[in-house]
């Protein structure tokens, strides 16, 4: 009968040792269903930021690219007709006044030379003032219009480069940006 006493109390120390294992075992899975859902929550949330991030980015590319489109051709107007302008009045009128003084001041003393006082009043004044105002107008119309070709053509390249300059600049800011949210992501 001591033997089966034995035998009932060694059977319920058993059970009671496999019942507690099996609570460790039970809160050792909880434990670790806990950690792999935290782990879940966590790469979810860095995937929410970084969808964010990225989209946060993209809105700003639209803003810049819309504002480029809008700027670049106002401003390539507004420097041409500047600077073209400018250009034209200086040149012109240094060019028209150094010419003409250099022309008038060779040709006159030539002639004055050459035909003498007589020929120099009669004809002098009337070659200074025909030829001067020929050479002045003749070379302001060949400055003119070289200077309105290079603006023109300055404009062209203005609207052709600028737009793909600032595209290019764009997107090697984007690739920064992009490396350093990399960057943050893995700390």
């Amino acid at each position: 009968m001591l033997e089966k006493v034995l035998g009932l109390e060694k059977v319920a120390v058993v059970e009671k040792e496999l019942a507690f294992e099996r609570v460790l075992v039970e809160k050792v899975l909880a434990l670790e269903k806990l950690l792999v859902l935290e782990k879940l929550l966590a790469l979810e949330k860095l995937l929410v930021l970084e969808k964010l991030l990225a989209l946060e980015k993209l809105l700003e590319l639209e803003k810049l690219l819309a504002l480029e489109k809008v700027l670049v051709p106002e401003l390539g107007n507004v420097l041409v007709l500047v600077l073209g302008n400018v250009l034209v009045l200086v040149l012109g009128n240094v060019l028209v006044l150094v010419l003409g003084n250099v022309l008038v001041l060779v040709l006159g003393n030539v002639l004055v030379l050459v035909l003498g006082n007589v020929l120099v009043l009669v004809l002098g004044n009337v070659l200074v003032l025909v030829l001067g105002n020929v050479l002045a107008l003749a070379l302001e119309n060949v400055l003119v219009l070289a200077l309105e070709n290079v603006l023109v053509v300055g404009k062209l390249l203005m609207l052709g480069v600028a737009p793909t300059l600032v595209k290019v600049l764009t997107w090697i800011y984007i690739c920064i940006e992009a490396c350093c949210c990399v960057g943050r992501i893995k700390i």
